[in-house]
């Protein structure tokens, strides 16, 4: 992720990194805090995480498609949450 921050800061963009479960709601809690400490505030908020499964569907095993749920549904759902609290103040 530095990798990327220091690319945008070469074209002179702003950008911070901040790695979490985003299946964790305090993980994304402090993703929120961490940019309204470097920007004051925060104007948009993306949620774009995701993870999938390869493989036929029987031979899954359950934990991987509640692990597919748990990051894609609810990590969307954690972040609209602390995105809205910031939002609404």
């Amino acid at each position: 992720m530095e990798v990327v921050v220091r690319a945008c800061h070469e074209h002179g963009a702003e950008a911070v990194a901040c790695a979490a479960d985003l299946t964790d709601p305090a993980a994304v809690e402090r993703i929120r805090d961490a940019a309204v400490a470097a920007y004051g505030r925060i104007d948009v908020w993306v949620n774009c995480a995701a993870v999938l499964m390869v493989g036929r569907f029987e031979d899954m095993p359950i934990e991987a498609f509640r692990r597919v749920i748990d990051v894609n549904l609810m990590g969307c759902v954690n972040g609209s949450r602390v995105a809205l609290s910031q939002f609404r103040t």
